[in-house]
């Protein structure tokens, strides 16, 4: 099982989140679900945080932009974008931490980034889980992600 150890303060970190999963709308369109989350300083390396949940079945739109703060006093944290399942394992449900988003250099003095890593382009979710951030290395600095993700249900 994986789950973030860092999310929005709406979340609990637990199962009942996708019970509350944004934009469960089975029509096909997209949806914006706009957030921010606060990031503590000396988050570790490969720290699990939590942007978004969602359910089996979504689809982002590459028009989903992440917008990090200065996490970073010198120039070692890179940010991964992607997704981790609840049940994540090796045939069906394979957490992939970098699909939107590869070692983007925006958290070390602040800046946005856009989703535009290929693996992530045809994802459609396999069972429910959450939309991630990931660094590289620990930061140094307390900031803010603010993120802006097009969500959509195919029906």
């Amino acid at each position: 099982m994986t789950t973030p150890t860092i999310y929005p303060t709406e979340f609990s970190g637990t199962y009942t989140d996708y019970l509350n999963a944004p934009s469960v709308d089975r029509s096909g369109a997209m949806r914006l679900y706009t957030n921010s989350i606060s990031v503590p300083d000396t988050t570790s390396s490969g720290a699990v945080i939590g942007l978004m949940p969602f359910n089996k079945g979504a689809r982002l739109g590459y028009g989903s932009v992440v917008a990090f703060g200065d996490f970073d006093t010198a120039t070692n944290v890179t940010a991964n974008v992607g997704y981790v399942y609840e049940d994540n394992d090796t045939t069906t449900n394979i957490n992939d931490v970098d699909a939107f988003i590869a070692a983007s250099t925006a958290p070390q003095a602040g800046g946005v980034a856009e989703f535009s890593a290929a693996a992530g382009v045809n994802f459609e979710a396999t069972a429910d889980g959450w939309v991630v951030v990931q660094f590289t290395a620990d930061t140094t600095q307390a900031a803010s992600i603010t993120y802006n993700l097009n969500v959509g249900y195919n029906g």
